[in-house]
């Protein structure tokens, strides 16, 4: 029965989860507090000037990259199951 349950935490608790909340926390600091807000955060926080690298991952690559990862894993996700047999609709819900 523990199994059963740890599918369940392991499902929820370490994929989608996970990928969900990155999403939005980068989009978040990158699109909604403003990426030339963070960037100057972090060079006075640093004391030093960041490069384009920096900011072309924290403005584009990073948010694309996980609203990819996203997608892909929604749209491959298989039904969970437990030896072969499906978990109920009440445990996914």
């Amino acid at each position: 029965m523990s199994e059963f349950f740890f599918g369940l935490v392991d499902y929820f608790g370490a994929s989608f989860v996970i990928f969900l909340t990155s999403t939005i926390e980068v989009m978040g600091v990158a699109w909604g507090y403003g990426l030339w807000n963070f960037i100057s955060d972090i060079e006075f926080m640093l004391n030093m000037k960041l490069g384009w690298y920096w900011k072309i991952c924290w403005g584009l690559l990073i948010p694309v990259g996980l609203t990819f990862i996203l997608i892909y894993s929604l749209a491959t996700d298989e039904q969970l199951t437990y030896n072969g047999v499906d978990y109920p609709t009440a445990a996914m819900g």
